[in-house]
């Protein structure tokens, strides 16, 4: 089974108010680079093996992958190629802010094989962008949506944010269709979380802030519209139209291998999670090692397994297959969990089949879990 591939990229050209991601401002990238090819070298083998990792899905996250050079691109995907075995249809995802990349540079990254964009959208309100220090307005996003259209690539999503400073359902709306406008194929619904640490934390007092019940509002208002449209929620956060899923995404949530590589990327291989230090300087220096930069690594025990599966797959739109369950761990999900989904069913919180169980509201799924799983 093949895995995915996820590269952190952490620079951007200012912090959101709101961010609590690993990523900066870097006037170098050549020093972080240097670590991660070497990295990716470091991971691209088993212990004990000479066989390359086979990957059909690569995901450039961030921070702002797009900001790249094109040179600096190729060098990564040149490094990719030859230490992986990389799939003829992998999927190559990049995330990408709207006014961080000219024509001439997507239809490189197009070229060199990027076949899917996340375009960082957020809110089609020019006035909240600036609230969040967003470095891009609506008409950014518009511009980006064209090139990458031009590019050859159909396949793009934009993120959307709920929950902001002053948003109402009628920025929620505004946005959609703008994005629908477009007729992009998958849009990604986040919930704003108000990070301890973050500008947004200590300005959150003074501003407009919807409640945890005005953001559900705004979510169950947002799918209602998007399915308008012809785009399904396949997992809690995401939504697109048939075909249109993001592959490595879904490697996440149905419990497949993901290697990771970069500042603060987690990764998932043969039931082992870990998670990269954090500090860039530490980063590299382990790098120059000739160590792997881990911060945090765990072997998944059996019965974490068995929580970490239901949990992830719950998420999903199409549930929990039973069984799959059972071909994954060799026992039966029902001789493990079959009393409280029952009691969970009686409450109207899940449905089930003879082999599929579903959460009946998404934004219960933290209470459910905690009545499935505690």
């Amino acid at each position: 089974m093949s895995a995915g591939l996820y590269i952190h990229i952490p620079f951007c050209v200012s912090k959101c108010i709101y961010c609590n991601f690993n990523s900066g401002v870097c006037d170098d990238y050549t020093p972080y680079l240097d670590c991660l090819c070497n990295e990716l070298i470091m991971r691209s083998v088993r212990k004990g093996s000479t066989v390359h990792k086979s990957i059909d899905t690569i995901y450039f996250g961030g921070g702002t992958p797009s900001l790249l050079s094109s040179g600096q691109f190729d060098r990564i995907m040149d490094t990719i190629c030859a230490h992986y075995d990389v799939s003829c249809n992998t999927e190559i995802s990049m995330e990408i802010n709207p006014n961080s990349a000219s024509q001439d540079k997507i239809e490189h990254f197009a070229m060199r094989g990027v076949n899917r964009f996340s375009v960082g959208l957020q809110c089609a309100d020019d006035k909240i962008l600036r609230l969040l220090n967003r470095p891009h307005n609506t008409n950014d996003f518009v511009n980006t949506i064209k090139m990458i259209k031009q590019s050859g690539v159909n396949n793009i999503s934009a993120d959307l944010m709920l929950g902001l400073p002053k948003q109402t359902s009628e920025h929620v709306k505004t946005s959609i269709e703008l994005c629908m406008s477009y007729n992009l194929p998958h849009i990604s619904i986040y919930m704003l979380k108000v990070e301890r640490g973050t500008p947004l934390y200590k300005l959150s007092k003074t501003f407009n802030m919807p409640t945890d019940d005005d953001s559900v509002d705004l979510y169950e208002q947002a799918l209602a519209l998007l399915s308008t449209y012809g785009l399904h929620r396949y997992e809690i956060s995401n939504t697109a139209k048939q075909g249109y899923e993001c592959r490595h995404n879904i490697k996440y949530w149905d419990y497949s291998n993901y290697i990771a590589v970069g500042v603060s990327a987690s990764g998932f291989e043969q039931r082992l999670r870990y998670t990269n230090l954090s500090n860039v300087i530490k980063y590299q220096q382990k790098i120059s090692q000739c160590k792997l930069p881990i911060s945090y690594a765990k072997r998944i025990k059996t019965d974490e397994q068995y929580l970490e599966y239901v949990m992830l797959a719950l998420r999903m739109d199409r549930g929990l297959d039973k069984n799959t369950f059972f071909d994954t761990f060799g026992v039966t999900y029902d001789s493990v969990y079959g009393a409280r989904t029952t009691l969970l069913c009686r409450q109207g919180l899940v449905t089930q089949n003879a082999n599929i169980v579903r959460v009946t509201r998404p934004t219960c799924l933290n209470s459910i879990l905690v009545s499935l799983l505690c």
